[in-house]
């Protein structure tokens, strides 16, 4: 039986995530598809177009045979961590034999090459480095050059995807996983194109479309699969609107505003002086994007800041983040949603020894006792009230972790 694991955001769910999900099937000749998700805040900082109920239901819908949330902590973060968060659940389920992943590149050995150099960080490599750093550039253009130099590739290390894929490898080789990577060649459109050309699109794209719109979703109809953009049209007939990194400003405002420099250092991502540069800006900001530009700076990136402003509205703090860091044993797996085909997987990974994290479909009922697991569903479900405060157009109390179902399909057809 092979069972194929996929990381993603299906922010929302498009014709590109349809194509690398049927490709990777392919590949795989997977039987079953486990899809980890992130939650309701997104890996650069920044809330998801719909909450993660919606899109699970799409991904579901759209072939997807089981997905589990990556928790929030992980999931807004680096691509370290959210890649040491993701694969730590796909081993713990002892049951996926693959893992497939888009790249810019496509091809998997200078990939997974990348990723022994890095996991190993062997000799060689740091007197590369060094040799790099003398000269006065930056650690990242260092540490890309030195790279190159060693597969004998340039820019492998300039890409998101092949960022994102070459942090999944290190994980696997670090953790000694029998996972078997797959990667497969994004298909047109850049990752941050903006423009909706073509049935293939980037996410960013269709998320620029739904804003410049208000929310008329028949402009995004060609770029998304049917049962997506069906999902969507139903919900935002039903009033729930996209939630974009703006309309979280007032509640940013309020959070800094409540809080001092001594305690936006303990912030997780809060580094080198930037809680500072940040309270220094915000009584004099009429916008998210102003404060976000006002802050940055060549040591503090867009992305970085947008982090930290989620990390300090969740509340994430430095410690807690070491402590899930350097004690794996407080991942689990949140089913977000399942097919009927995922309904028998999960009966039986349940009954199966290989299973090495609990499985929450019912935070009530089967949430462990474990402090370290408590602490991090707790980041969970705090993240999921956020969002749906600051949407104002969900029902609090009937999207709630302690209320909400996993959605179940019983046909992908």
């Amino acid at each position: 039986m092979n069972v194929l694991g996929i990381v993603a955001e299906y922010n929302p769910f498009h014709n590109g995530h349809l194509y690398h999900l049927k490709k990777s099937i392919q590949e795989s000749n997977a039987d079953f598809t486990i899809c980890i998700m992130s939650g309701n805040f997104l890996q650069r900082g920044e809330p998801a177009l719909f909450n993660k109920w919606i899109r699970a239901e799409a991904a579901v819908k759209n072939g997807a045979d089981i997905v589990i949330e990556l928790p929030a902590a992980f999931a807004c973060s680096s691509a370290e961590y959210f890649a040491k968060g993701a694969i730590s659940i796909l081993n713990g389920l002892g049951c996926v034999t693959h893992i497939s992943f888009g790249s810019e590149h496509g091809d998997l050995d200078p990939l997974y090459k990348t990723a022994e150099i890095l996991a190993s960080e062997s000799d060689d490599f740091q007197d590369n480095l060094k040799k790099h750093l003398s000269t006065g550039i930056s650690f990242p253009s260092a540490r890309e050059k030195s790279i190159g130099e060693m597969v004998n590739i340039d820019n492998i290390l300039s890409t998101p995807n092949n960022i994102l894929g070459i942090e999944y490898l290190k994980e696997l080789i670090r953790s000694n996983s029998p996972i078997k990577p797959i990667t497969i060649s994004r298909k047109d459109a850049a990752y941050h194109s903006i423009t909706i050309e073509g049935s293939i699109c980037s996410a960013t794209a269709i998320r620029e479309q739904l804003k410049d719109k208000k929310n008329e979703v028949n402009y995004i109809k060609d770029a998304v699969p049917a049962l997506t953009y069906e999902t969507i049209a139903y919900y935002v007939s039903e009033g729930v609107s996209p939630l974009y990194l703006p309309d979280i400003f007032d509640f940013i405002r309020y959070k800094l505003l409540s809080t001092n420099a001594n305690e936006l250092n303990k912030i997780f991502s809060a580094t080198e002086g930037i809680e500072n540069r940040i309270l220094n800006e915000i009584r004099s900001t009429n916008s998210i994007d102003e404060l976000i530009s006002n802050a940055k700076s060549k040591r503090y990136t867009q992305t970085s800041i947008q982090r930290l402003l989620i990390h300090t509205l969740l509340g994430l703090t430095k410690e807690d983040m070491s402590s899930f860091a350097e004690n794996m044993s407080c991942i689990y797996a949140r089913i977000l949603g399942f097919s009927s085909k995922g309904s028998w997987l999960l009966r039986n990974m349940k009954k199966s020894d290989y299973l090495k994290i609990p499985l929450i479909t019912n935070i009530n009922k089967e949430a462990p006792e474990d402090p370290y697991i408590k602490k991090l569903l707790g980041y969970d479900i705090m993240a999921s009230d956020i969002y749906h405060l600051i949407s104002g157009k969900y029902d609090l109390y009937k999207e709630s972790d302690y209320v909400k179902q996993p959605y179940r399909c019983e046909s992908t057809d």
